[in-house]
């Protein structure tokens, strides 16, 4: 569960009073040098045994004012303040190597671009699950959104390259649309109302020619892919990735949310997969906090000492018991909505399904 552990460690803004000690790793490097791939999770692995004190130890240190502004090559100085409490500095990029027993040297690189070489929350390929756009479409939306009626040459699907042809785009020529693949309704797993509509990305079009009158089409060019795109797919305006340079952390106040869906429609959840809660800035929540997830109580059958073979007095009919809460890992919300929210499952200890619970962490 180290990686669980992890990713814990963007929850320390107000999880932890500065007076409460520091936990160090027994091999916490004294100087660190910051090496390409590195990320705000394995640096906090390197130093916390208690990951949840992370943003004390980076804030401790008055030259580390922000995490999104660690790059590589800048040195990582692990002192002590006059209390005993450890706090963690930056010293200027080297680029000699250090041959000392406390120095975890790697090999840094010379900074070049802050935007560019800035150290991430999580890793890059964790992040391309980031990228498929997933929206939500409210009921009322999707009755009134442009649509594609087909492509050149009859193809039966869309790659990069082909001509989109479509329904209701009025738009100035040169505009980018986001294509996507409208799925079935999602329901609040414990209100039972609908959230809406879950759409998937397949791709973007730039309209060349909008459509001239209503019985006419408009001619679009599909300019990237990330699926089929098929006919009867809707076009939204185009969108954003969602944004990386968030610094993960704990709601303010407490959130108790439940998985409503999940991306693709698969029916056992694991890491990495990108599902929508039934909450959203209404809520409280935004994009970086992190929460815990819990699976929904269940019960079971008791058949009594001998499953049922042996017969008591104290159990002569089978009776139905209460199964406890267990945690079952943690996801990072990453766009929100007024009444739900994207998040990934950064980890998971078992299965989860539709109807589990997302809470902010004790």
């Amino acid at each position: 569960m180290k990686t669980f552990r992890l990713l814990l460690a963007a929850l320390a803004l107000g999880a932890l009073s500065h007076a409460e000690a520091l936990s160090l790793t027994p091999d916490a490097p004294k100087r660190y040098v910051v090496q390409a791939g590195d990320t705000l999770w394995s640096l906090a692995g390197k130093y916390l045994a208690d990951p949840w004190a992370w943003g004390h130890l980076w804030h401790a240190g008055a030259d580390i004012d922000n995490p999104n502004k660690i790059f590589p090559g800048d040195v990582l100085t692990l002192v002590w303040d006059a209390e005993g409490n450890p706090i963690l500095t930056r010293e200027s990029p080297q680029v000699d190597s250090v041959s000392t027993a406390d120095v975890a040297h790697l090999g840094p690189v010379a900074r070049t671009s802050d935007l560019a070489l800035a150290v991430p929350s999580i890793p890059h390929d964790i992040a391309a699950a980031f990228m498929s756009r997933p929206t939500l479409v409210a009921a009322s939306e999707l009755s009134s959104l442009p649509y594609v009626v087909g492509f050149d040459h009859d193809r039966v699907a869309g790659a990069i390259g082909s001509r989109v042809y479509a329904h209701g785009v009025e738009s100035a020529s040169g505009t980018r649309f986001d294509l996507i693949h409208v799925g079935e309704k999602v329901k609040d797993p414990g209100s039972g109302r609908t959230l809406g509509y879950q759409a998937i990305y397949t791709g973007t079009a730039r309209l060349d020619q909008p459509s001239q009158g209503r019985r006419e089409v408009a001619s679009l060019t599909l300019v990237s892919s990330a699926r089929e795109t098929l006919a009867g797919d809707r076009l939204l305006a185009e969108g954003e990735d969602a944004r990386l340079d968030f610094i993960p952390h704990n709601p303010t106040k407490p959130v108790d949310a439940r998985i409503a869906s999940v991306i693709d429609g698969v029916s056992a959840i694991g890491q990495y997969h990108v599902v929508l809660l039934n909450l959203g800035r209404r809520a409280g929540l935004e994009p970086g906090h992190v929460l815990t997830l819990w699976h929904e109580s269940g019960s079971l059958t008791d058949y009594g000492p001998g499953g049922g073979h042996e017969r008591s007095l104290s159990l002569a009919l089978p009776r139905t018991v209460r199964l406890p809460a267990e945690a079952a890992g943690s996801l990072l919300i990453f766009r929100t909505y007024p009444d739900a929210s994207y998040a990934l499952i950064l980890e998971t200890n078992s299965e989860l399904r539709i109807g589990d619970h997302a809470r902010s962490p004790q």
